[in-house]
């Protein structure tokens, strides 16, 4: 082989490991691992593997991880004046680590509520939107961490 054919090699080989690496190393998407907005309140991480596998009545919208990136799964039509749950998987966080989550509808937060992570490590978090406030329009659902937004999810209300 001569110089210029294992240059070649080697460029493509780097480009090859760089790309690879850019898609299976996690780059930092932080402690969010899955989001399911349902009518209920999910309250543990066997309930929400059930729940985000096969999809019941009353589940609006699943986000699952998939290569580092979160998509969305599932979508149904999410009716207006019902109560809303969004059920968080976090992941990788120590026991008592604060969240908190914001509900905006035009740009404006309708609902702000701060709770602590219950369990070690990994757990699910449900935040409650109350059915008088979810009316017809578009909606978003913010996640913070230390002032720091790590999950935004946009959304419309039937």
């Amino acid at each position: 082989m001569n110089k210029k054919t294992s240059i070649i090699a080697l460029s493509i080989l780097v480009a090859a490991a760089v790309f690879f690496g850019y898609i299976f190393v996690n780059k930092g998407d932080g402690p969010v691992m899955g989001v399911i907005i349902s009518d209920r309140a999910i309250e543990d991480t066997r309930s929400y593997k059930i729940q985000e596998s096969s999809p019941s009545k009353g589940s609006y919208l699943i986000l699952t991880t998939e290569l580092n990136k979160l998509t969305e799964k599932f979508k149904a039509e999410i009716p207006n004046g019902k109560n809303l749950y969004s059920n968080i998987n976090i992941v990788e966080c120590p026991r008592g680590l604060q969240f908190t989550a914001k509900w905006v509808s035009n740009n404006k937060s309708i609902k702000e509520e701060t709770k602590p992570l219950t369990t070690n490590q990994s757990g699910i978090m449900s935040y409650l939107l109350e059915a008088n406030l979810a009316n017809k329009g578009s909606y978003s659902f913010e996640l913070y961490n230390e002032g720091k937004k790590i999950f935004e999810k946009n959304f419309k209300i039937e």
